[in-house]
């Protein structure tokens, strides 16, 4: 069978076959283990630790779940893996670009799988040697750009916003950003959701 282009509606619709690769590099003025072409591997299931009684439970898809003390004091919804994995839609880090570029809007949606196969992307995953931080990256080599979002465990705080935005072509690029962290409760939680 001959290999044939697939589209949606004009946009060709991109692969990536790129083999997983892991590696220690320097990141952001510390030492991180990096996951290349995560997002080709199944998902898997982290933690991040803390100095204080807070606890972080992240899916390589995004989803995640955070809290003080027990499962009783969760600021995310508390549920088992499969469903944090399955719900990275509706929880964690969201970021929408609007990219000009050469007279186009390009809409980008780095880390939904809705959007993965539009553009020519790889995804690279970071975790810091003490455990306490995350940062997810996306190259989209279509539009020359580069994301990354970071999560660290704080003594009073759990975060996830972008750390950095990385243009890597010479053409310029007008950007757009809308950026949001979803909170979503199922319908009949076991114990009412918390806000900090």
């Amino acid at each position: 069978m001959k290999n044939h282009t697939l589209y949606l509606g004009r946009t060709p619709l991109s692969t990536n076959d790129a083999q997983p690769t892991g590696e220690f590099v320097h990141l952001l003025g510390e030492t991180y283990y990096r996951i290349a072409h995560y997002d080709q591997m199944p998902p898997f299931f982290m933690s991040l630790v803390s100095g204080a009684d807070h606890w972080l439970f992240i899916s390589s898809t995004g989803g995640l779940t955070a809290g003080r003390t027990n499962a009783d004091s969760a600021l995310f919804p508390y549920e088992t893996e499969d469903k944090i994995t399955a719900h990275h839609e509706q929880t964690g880090s969201k970021t929408v670009l609007r990219v000009e570029r050469n007279g186009r809007s390009h809409l980008w949606r780095p880390f939904s799988n809705q959007y993965a196969a539009l553009y020519r992307c790889e995804r690279h995953l970071y975790k810091n040697i003490p455990g306490n931080k995350l940062v997810f990256a996306e190259i989209n080599h279509d539009l020359g750009l580069t994301l990354r979002v970071a999560g660290a465990q704080a003594t009073a705080l759990v975060s996830f916003a972008p750390v950095g935005w990385r243009i890597t072509a010479t053409n310029p690029a007008r950007l757009s950003c809308s950026t949001a962290c979803t909170i979503c409760c199922p319908t009949a939680p076991p114990t009412p959701c918390r806000r900090p």
